[in-house]
Formats: structure tokens, sequence, C-alpha cells
């Protein structure tokens, strides 16, 4: 049903206007309606979970995804940042401290933005801090070097990360849903990089009011000139 808001959105900044009682009726015309009613199950809201943050870079979210291809298994690192959901995707062959903090130096060399806090669940990629051990994680040593603050989900709670499991939710049905599970780790990277650049760029994100990540940025910094001229 989410579906048919997206379409008048995409339709909307192409200059044509039409509702979505007119959308839903084209689908289920082309046998294209897919929605069915589902039995309602208990949910949580994610809201309360999720801060309105409305500086760039405040948060940002960082989890693992495992993928599966063929017989073989990678992991893919996720980062997403609250204010304007920009996100960053990486594949390792692993999901070690390593990799982990491989990603995180990614992140921050690449960000359009400086990042204040990094928060994650407490995977052993990423903290140590529940297990029995005097050893730092490199994760956590690296962003306490460089004076990241760092910000712990519960435990077994990854409603609290809600923004990064959603946008897994969203690479799963978008991405690879639809890859060849065949494909090559190189390939795989190659194309996870193309979604990436089309997802922060060209995709209308419904939390945002169906504008895109890239939109986002630019009204934040247009808000951030009128504030500095205002006398």
């Amino acid at each position: 049903m989410k579906q048919v808001y997206y379409i008048k959105a995409y339709l909307n900044r192409e200059g044509i206007r039409i509702g979505v009682t007119a959308i839903e009726n084209v689908l289920k015309r082309n046998n294209l309606w897919r929605y069915k009613t589902k039995k309602k199950k208990k949910r949580y809201d994610k809201r309360k979970f999720v801060s309105k943050i409305q500086k760039e870079g405040k948060i940002v979210q960082i989890d693992t995804k495992y993928i599966k291809l063929g017989r073989k298994r990678v992991y893919q690192f996720t980062a997403v940042d609250l204010a304007t959901r920009y996100s960053w995707r990486e594949i390792y062959e692993d999901k070690t401290p390593s990799s982990a903090l491989s990603f995180l130096k990614y992140v921050l060399k690449t960000s359009p933005f400086k990042i204040q806090a990094i928060q994650t669940d407490n995977g052993i990629e990423y903290t140590y801090r529940c297990i029995n051990t005097p050893k730092i994680n490199i994760f956590d040593e690296y962003c306490l070097k460089n004076k990241l603050e760092r910000r712990y989900i519960p435990i077994a709670t990854p409603r609290y990360n809600g923004v990064v499991e959603r946008v897994h939710g969203i690479d799963e049905r978008e991405f690879y849903s639809r890859l060849n599970k065949n494909i090559t780790v190189e390939l795989l990277r190659e194309k996870l990089k193309e979604y990436t650049h089309f997802y922060n760029n060209q995709r209308l994100i419904s939390s945002l009011g169906y504008i895109t990540i890239k939109e986002r940025i630019k009204n934040i910094i247009a808000s951030k000139s009128t504030i500095s001229m205002a006398p």
C-alpha cells in the first residue's frame, strides 16, 4: 500500500497530478496490485525509540546485515545518519572488530558532514562491554581516541537501532531480492556502491516527507545560511 504513495510522489515531481485511488486502479487493472490484508500483530512504535534529531552527524547508527551468496556468507556493514538518513554500506567477508573499525574509518572519511556520536548494538564486532574481559574493543578505542561519543542500545532490543534496521529491510526488498545470489563478492560490492549512490541522491524517503536525502542535506544547509544572515 505504501508504494502507492511513492508512485504518487514521483509523479508529482514530474508535474503529473493524480490521486492515490487512481494509481491503485491502474495497478489492479494491470495485475500489479500486491497489497494483501494481513493479520494485525503486536508491533512496537519505533518512533518512541528514535528521538527527533535535527542536526546532521549528531547520531549515526551502525549495524551488520548477514548476506548469503550461494554457499558463502558475507556481511554488510551499514551506517545511517538520523537527521538526514544519509547512508553508507560496505561488504566484508567477516564481522570482526577489524572489519567494523575499517568500516567506521570509511564512514568518517567519506561523510559530507562531521559526525559526533556512533550508536551500535552490543555485538563483539563493536564492543566487549558485555563479555568478561579487561580488553577494550578496537572499535570503542578508536571512538574514544577520536572523541566520538559512543552510544549502546539495550541488550536484545534492536528496535532502539530502528532506523538502520529499517534501512536493512529496504535493502532486502529493493536490492537483494533482485540480485543473482551467485554473484561474486567483487561484483556485489560494485552494485551495492551504485545502489547506495541512488539511495542517497535519488530515492524518495517517506520519513523525510518524500524528498531525497540530497535535498534534505541542502535544506539543512540553506536553513543554517538563513539563520546566520538574520540580524
